[in-house]
């Protein structure tokens, strides 16, 4: 309990009246209920009234003080109304699957103004016997000076004992997954003699997942190579090393593991040829790692990352102490977030890399400053949470304390990925898988950071990978060779700002990336979300080009089909591409062809009218939540009638420095429209159910004769394109 807490036997007026232990226990047949957003029930709700008014109370009214304490979540304010509600937090089953006892939590939503948030309050498990109840989802007070090490130690030994192969592969026990292939040439940290070393092929090894310090401190480099290889050479090192380096070491030691894979210390920084082979396998690292520490904590905006240890670690953290009241002889405390809302917080959630780690990684030991949790493809044990006996088939409710976004459990449907995507190399059926899987990749990872631009590819090299398996397909500047029509129809979420080098003392780089992939972008981006492609018909030839101006076409899937069924005779395309390769012959992952950025396109082009008017997708579908930097602009015919809209920047008139312009299109694919509430045009004009009616449009800059940069997507209507007399054009996409 903390201090200053009241006598445990003072209630206010209203809390007098809640019988408490019903909250903790199932309901009663009939028992009246509502229902959630997402379709969980919420029994004996009761309003406790505004955040402030359990402030005044919280000095006299134990439960008051509770939950005045575990409303204290972002975003906060005294002006929220509180309600309390009992609901599910997880069935235990037995081992055929069949459902026995659950477990309740008591819900704690916070309304303010319709915008909603919630936390739990949870029994503590050494009143479950006052109930009748087992321990199982029960809360537990954790140490509150240092984690002790030897729980993760229990944890790890359970995961690997019982649960099988379903922590043994990225993929857990899933028929036709791809097995992770052992990572090449791997130099890792020997704990025994305290030195760099070529790690013996199928060693067990622990990873390290941090964020880098900007502060420079010692790395693996050409010049001491030789010297972090001599016995007890990283010893001598300690004190050059950063905290969250040092604590990552000794913390493997308590682990009984031998080897450890730090980034700094195992890939020679300046080797330019052994960095990208090792950053080319970062998926078989993290798969194959037998655990992965994660080193998460909150950093201001705009701050340096201290880089300074593990959080509760080895030291002291305050937010460890848990608040923990007796209520009517049962005690209660503040439940704490699952892993996932844990961390959003953290720098470590905010950045390309290791966002790639984490979902890279089978096992994860995450030190958070409340808590340690370990995350497995089963299972997420942590301190405060009684855990360790709830099977890997049990129902898991979204949102509580030991709920798992890894779950593989095929026999857990109810589980598995509530509103999640999972990483895998399990083999994709169709288009529409690829596409899905691709598009969650996509927006998940575009959302984060990288400290340097140029790393933008680099970071999402191992999730490629996977995908890469599960596809079967090669990428060309993280876009999917299969898909690749669909793939180009990405939208910015954000600036529409090329990514460069922008120096603090001189001008900025060239763009470090071609335009039209989403890595040549300073945003977030998002697939499949203004633009319906999951149904499409590709209308162009695609051609990658290298660096040598050898070209070779695109396999893309369905195979091209022209407009007038007409393909580009091999004399023509020879005329602009005189050195072409048949695909078959082109090793996407190869020296030669891994950094190809000139896209080749053999098609149709149009030209429109932009004149600044804005289109309306529907009353219904506010473009302005998602595209918060761009207005949804009509794309006008030549009779000045809405043919089709596009996204751009808010100021692109005002930063083109005309009320109109007349911009060129070049065709990429077309798509049956979808039942939806969006209107990309004047239906009066346009009727949308005629079939493959939307045409997939990129509007281009040209800077040459057949040169151009993209310049934005957009969808036009068939019968606008055939009015407008497309040409057939071939340009190079820069």
């Amino acid at each position: 309990m903390t201090e200053n807490a009241p006598v445990v036997s003072e209630l206010c007026d209203i809390c007098r009246t809640i019988d408490f232990a019903t909250y903790f226990q199932p309901p009663v047949e009939g028992e009246p209920a509502t229902k959630n957003g997402v379709g969980g029930l919420h029994y004996k709700s009761r309003e406790l009234g505004l955040r402030a008014d359990l402030g005044e109370k919280k000095a006299s009214c134990a439960f008051c003080r509770l939950v005045y304490a575990a409303t204290d979540v972002f975003p906060r304010s005294e002006r929220a109304a509180i309600t309390v509600s009992s609901v599910l937090c997880g069935t235990s089953r037995t081992e055929d699957g069949v459902k026995s006892t659950s477990a309740y939590y008591m819900h704690v939503l916070i309304n303010l103004n319709g915008s909603r948030t919630s936390t739990f309050i949870q029994l503590l498990a050494d009143s479950a016997h006052l109930l009748g109840l087992r321990s199982d989802f029960l809360a537990r007070i954790p140490r509150q000076d240092t984690f002790d090490m030897r729980q993760a130690l229990e944890w790890i030994e359970k995961c690997k004992i019982e649960h099988g192969s379903l922590c043994d592969t990225l993929e857990g026990d899933t028929d036709g997954a791809i097995p992770t292939p052992q990572p090449d040439g791997l130099l890792a940290i020997d704990l025994l003699n305290m030195c760099i070393c070529h790690m013996p092929e199928g060693s067990e090894y622990a990873a390290l997942s941090y964020c880098w310090p900007k502060k420079a401190y010692l790395t693996l480099l050409k010049e001491n190579r030789a010297a972090l290889f001599e016995l007890g050479a990283l010893e001598e090192n300690m004190s050059n090393l950063p905290g969250t380096i040092q604590d990552a070491i000794s913390c493997t030691k308590e682990l009984k593991i031998r080897y450890l894979w730090i980034d700094a210390l195992c890939i020679v920084q300046d080797d330019v040829d052994q960095k990208g082979d090792q950053l080319r396998q970062m998926d078989r690292v993290y798969n194959c790692a037998s655990l992965t520490l994660v080193c998460a904590y909150p950093v201001p905006h705009n701050t340096d990352d201290p880089c300074s240890g593990f959080p509760g670690y080895n030291r002291p953290d305050a937010r460890r102490v848990r608040e923990v009241q007796t209520v009517k002889g049962l005690r209660l405390m503040a439940a704490s977030p699952d892993v996932d809302d844990s961390i959003q917080r953290t720098r470590w959630y905010t950045r390309c890399w290791t966002f790639q780690e984490g979902l890279l990684s089978r096992r994860l030991l995450y030190f958070t400053p409340r808590q340690v949790y370990f995350q497995c493809s089963c299972n997420v044990y942590c301190e405060d949470t009684v855990g360790e006996d709830i099977s890997p088939s049990t129902h898991v409710s979204p949102g509580n304390t030991v709920w798992n976004t890894k779950s593989r459990n095929p026999a857990n449907t109810e589980t598995g990925h509530w509103g999640e995507w999972a990483l895998s190399r399990k083999p994709l059926g169709g288009v529409m898988s690829m596409l899905l899987n691709y598009e969650y990749a996509l927006s998940a990872y575009t959302y984060r950071e990288v400290s340097y631009a140029s790393d933008m590819l680099n970071a999402f090299d191992g999730i490629k990978a996977v995908l890469s398996d599960a596809m079967q397909t090669d990428f060309w500047q993280g876009i999917p060779e299969k898909i690749f029509p669909q793939a180009l129809c990405w939208q910015l979420r954000g600036s529409y700002r090329r990514r460069r080098l922008w120096p603090a003392d001189g001008l900025p780089s060239e763009p470090l990336f071609a335009s039209w992939t989403w890595a040549g972008w300073e945003s977030s981006v998002n697939l499949n979300d203004y633009m319906s492609i999951q149904m499409y018909r590709t209308e162009a030839e695609f051609y990658i080009i290298n660096d040598d101006a050898i070209a070779t076409r695109l396999a893309v899937e369905p195979e091209w089909e022209s407009m007038q069924n007409q393909r580009a005779h091999p004399l023509v395309i020879k005329a602009f591409l005189p050195n072409i390769v048949p695909r078959h012959m082109v090793d996407a992952s190869s020296k030669a062809w891994r950094n190809a950025r000139t896209l080749g396109v053999w098609t149709t082009s149009a030209s429109f009218i932009l004149d600044g008017t804005h289109h309306v997708l529907t009353t219904a579908y506010n473009h302005e939540k998602l595209w918060r930097d761009s207005t949804n602009f009509a794309i006008k015919d030549q009779y000045g009638d809405t043919a089709g809209s596009m996204l751009l920047p808010k100021t692109y008139f005002e930063d083109f420095g005309a009320d109109w312009v007349k911009r060129e299109f070049i065709l990429i694919s077309r798509s049956l429209p979808l039942e939806s509430q969006i209107t990309h045009f004047d239906e009066k004009l346009y009727d949308r159910k005629k079939g493959w009616c939307c045409l997939n449009v990129m509007m281009i800059s040209r800077t040459g004769e057949y040169t151009a940069f993209r310049a934005g997507m957009g969808i036009l209507h068939k019968e606008a394109w055939v009015k407008a007399k497309p040409m057939t054009t071939f340009v190079k996409l820069m």
